[in-house]
């Protein structure tokens, strides 16, 4: 199955957990400022941050999603 970019999706090695993402996406926003991406980008990251933060914290998905919706 392709995906939307029309490539093959790639098998992931290792599943990390949502602490270990929280912290691959603030590292992601530090570079992203230093590199100055855009505004969009940066807002794409703050959501999917603020998705995994209150996914630790222990809300479940659905109501996850519309916490992060109503930000």
């Amino acid at each position: 199955m392709l995906d939307a970019t029309g490539t093959e999706p790639k098998a992931k090695d290792e599943v990390h957990g949502w602490i270990e993402l929280r912290e691959q996406i603030k590292d992601d926003q530090r570079q992203g400022h230093r590199q100055n991406k855009s505004l969009t980008h940066m807002n794409q990251l703050s959501i999917v941050r603020n998705f995994a933060t209150l996914r630790i914290k222990g809300m479940r998905h659905m109501a996850t999603s519309k916490a992060v919706t109503r930000q």
